[in-house]
């Protein structure tokens, strides 16, 4: 029996600039290097500033049944450039505690006129 194994990110990103402990080293390709510098400083500068990473998920689950009750999750995932998966648990309360990052993406999204055809309502 063999097992698949997950690609590899692509050069650039911070998944793999960092390597995974046990499976894989980080990758010290030029780009790589660049990205996982810039994310590090981003994080020095806002826990500086005393932006937490994490906030409270409260706010953005308010506003993602809000903006479910005339979107679908294909379109919210679109318009965040979250997964919807990510965006699922949210809704659903499975997570306490999301990423900033995340919350400004789905705090900016404003809930259009016109619902989205084929959405299913109560």
């Amino acid at each position: 029996m063999t097992t698949a194994t997950n690609p590899l990110p692509p050069h650039g990103t911070y998944a793999r600039a960092n390597g995974s402990p046990g499976r894989r080293p980080p990758c010290p390709c030029t780009r790589c290097l660049k990205e996982r510098r810039r994310v590090n400083k981003r994080n020095e500068v806002n826990r500086a500033l005393g932006r937490p990473g994490v906030v409270d998920a409260a706010p953005a689950r308010a506003h993602l049944h809000r903006l479910h009750t005339r979107m679908g999750w294909k379109t919210l995932s679109a318009r965040t450039g979250l997964d919807y998966r990510t965006l699922v648990q949210i809704y659903r309360g499975e997570r306490d505690t999301i990423r900033r990052t995340s919350a400004t993406k789905i705090l900016s999204v404003s809930a259009p006129n016109n619902r989205d055809v084929g959405l299913y309502i109560d």
